[in-house]
């Protein structure tokens, strides 16, 4: 049995998509689950639009993600080059075999002559179908068309009948031959195209399993034709269910970017990403929701992905992703989240660590992003201002005043250090001093924190240090008299 070689194939047109990531972890999975090969082919045959660059990033990405490839451009393997664009002389080797043994001809059809061939198709309501027009000249004829220069792209010659193949997500798929035409596989500027490539270069390279996008089942039987036509056995397919926005429209930056790097740089971990995805038409037959990579290629079966379209669903990442900030060791945390707060002017280098480390311990079970810890630690760092009428807004100036000279007077001798115990003694205060909850609480969180939503004030108290808890209590003693 043929060992298991599956690819993912991006073009470096620009920033990588969120789907073009899912199908790879989708391929990923697969390989992995069969103790195979996954690869990375760059399909760069757009030299105007393919950047350096953004090779890199996708490089960077799955670096990023975990999912690391057995061969490829930086890697190397038994089967490169891993660029398309240094594979140009076995497509054109290809083409000559296929034109030669009249299996292919070159086709001298203007663009306004095939373009009104379509409109006629269109007023009879039929699908747009090349006529076959060069199909029928001679070879003399061809052949003196092209010593006067005649531009030319060459087209595949399809058989008149049905094309069936069985999928692995959808089973049997049938195209019928009347939608079928002789397409082109080369360019007049002798580029080949999408179908023509991607078949050369997974049978060179031995794929045995072509997982990707639904939008791409159109292709398919196209694919199927020019593997008949070179006499090549075909690879099984798989096609995913389509990424969809939450109207489940196809995906789309209508929604909100969707680029993999913008994702880490808005704080996404990358386990919370893949587990995430791995669920976008994916379903692991169990309540269980949490996997790590290992376990997900243990438990993947692509017998299990759906048909219908996967909703992109933000609020879900979120709550992947807060249950593995959660899950963070706190020096890990810290390391996390420390360029965010850097960014935001909240840290510098001579900063305590054990402090931030405080602070996080605090808001951690609120982080959805890491991206959002500088929004709900700020007033940690930063001396908070807020209007003084805030601090009575739950009860009177005096009341307000005798809550927060309790809460100095623990803070000027001996009082609990841990969370637990603090918590037990303050909430002992407010009917020590014959006041309610909110009378006492409301004044001292926002003394501390300066606004109304806020941890609780033990919470704060612990993570400020009894220095800094001084301070903005008589801060905010002083607002009161004023």
């Amino acid at each position: 049995m043929a060992i298991v070689r599956t690819r993912v194939a991006p073009s470096p047109t620009g920033h990588m998509h969120i789907g073009t990531v899912r199908t790879g972890l989708f391929n990923y999975l697969f390989a992995k689950a069969h103790h195979g090969a996954f690869l990375l082919r760059i399909e760069d045959t757009d030299p105007v639009r393919s950047k350096p660059e953004y090779e890199a990033e996708i490089l960077k990405g799955f670096k990023w993600l975990g999912l690391e490839f057995d061969e490829g451009p930086n890697l190397g393997g038994n089967y490169g080059p891993y660029r398309q664009s240094e594979r140009l002389d076995l497509y054109r080797e290809k083409t000559s075999w296929l034109l030669d043994n009249g299996l292919a001809y070159q086709c001298f059809c203007t663009e306004a002559e095939l373009e009104k061939v379509k409109e006629k198709s269109a007023q009879q309501g039929l699908p747009p179908r090349y006529s076959g027009k060069c199909r029928t000249r001679s070879r003399d004829e061809r052949l003196r068309l092209q010593n006067e220069g005649q531009p030319f792209t060459v087209r595949l010659i399809v058989p008149r009948e049905d094309i069936t193949f069985t999928d692995l997500i959808h089973g049997a798929v049938t195209t019928k031959a009347e939608v079928l035409d002789d397409f082109v596989i080369v360019r007049s500027d002798d580029t080949p195209l999408y179908n023509f490539t991607a078949v050369i270069d997974d049978h060179a390279m031995a794929i045995t399993h072509v997982i990707r996008g639904e939008d791409h089942l159109s292709n398919t039987p196209k694919q199927i034709i020019l593997y008949r036509a070179l006499g090549w056995e075909l690879p099984v397919f798989a096609h995913l269910p389509l990424l969809l926005n939450p109207d489940k429209s196809k995906m789309s930056k209508r929604f909100g970017d969707v680029e993999l790097l913008r994702f880490r740089d808005e704080g996404y971990l990358s386990q919370a990403l893949i587990n995430f995805l791995a669920f976008l038409g994916w379903n692991p037959k169990t309540d269980r929701e949490f996997f790590t990579l290992p376990e997900l290629i243990s438990a993947f079966h692509i017998e299990q992905v759906n048909k219908a379209g996967a909703i992109f669903n933000r609020a879900k990442l979120d709550y992947f992703n807060q249950h593995y900030v959660r899950a963070l060791p706190l020096d890990r945390l810290i390391e996390l989240s420390w360029p965010y707060l850097e960014n935001a002017g909240l840290v510098a280098e001579s900063t305590d660590r054990s402090m931030v480390g405080r602070v996080l311990t605090v808001v951690r079970d609120r982080i959805r992003t890491l991206s959002e810890v500088p929004s709900l630690t700020d007033f940690f760092f930063l001396l908070p201002a807020y209007d003084p009428a805030l601090l009575t807004e739950k009860g009177s100036k005096a009341t307000a005043k005798q809550s927060l000279e309790i809460l100095l007077t623990f803070t000027e001798k001996e009082y609990p250090r841990d969370l637990t115990s603090l918590t037990d003694l303050l909430k002992l205060q407010p009917a020590a001093l014959g006041i309610s909850n909110g009378e006492f609480f409301w004044p001292t969180r926002v003394a501390l924190a300066g606004k109304a939503q806020s941890p609780s004030t033990a919470e704060m108290m612990m993570a400020l240090g009894n220095t800094e808890t001084q301070t903005r209590l008589r801060v905010a003693l002083s607002r009161l008299e004023t």
